[in-house]
């Protein structure tokens, strides 16, 4: 096995609050349609948002950059503060990748390693 890329994020709830205050439409276009039903049906919490984020940013930075286009990128989020990250098309890994979070009273943080 090779590493692909290593990909970590941080993200302030207080940016992701004030941010989350934007209509309904800015918000959406950084989710997936399934992102949608599973997150934006139920009330959209700050630090649910700010984990999609991290972990879309942390992905994105491992499979290698470019312009980020966080809706082909799909976040489930799993138990114990880790996630499941499937690119949708166009991104360095078909397979699910997975990382986990980490958090401060006022910071978000994701990690994700890419392997082949």
């Amino acid at each position: 096995m090779n590493v692909l890329g290593v990909g970590i994020d941080l993200i302030s709830l207080k940016r992701v609050r004030k941010f989350l205050r934007h209509p309904k439409s800015q918000i959406r276009r950084l989710l997936t349609p399934a992102e949608q039903k599973r997150y934006l049906a139920k009330n959209l919490s700050p630090v649910v948002f700010a984990k999609l984020f991290s972990a879309k940013e942390a992905y994105f930075k491992a499979a290698g950059g470019g312009i980020p286009v966080f809706e082909r990128m799909d976040v489930k989020l799993l138990p114990r503060d880790r996630f499941q990250v499937k690119s949708l098309h166009g991104l360095r890994s078909a397979a699910p990748a997975y990382g986990c979070f980490f958090r401060t009273p006022s910071l978000i943080g994701a990690q994700i390693i890419l392997w082949d």
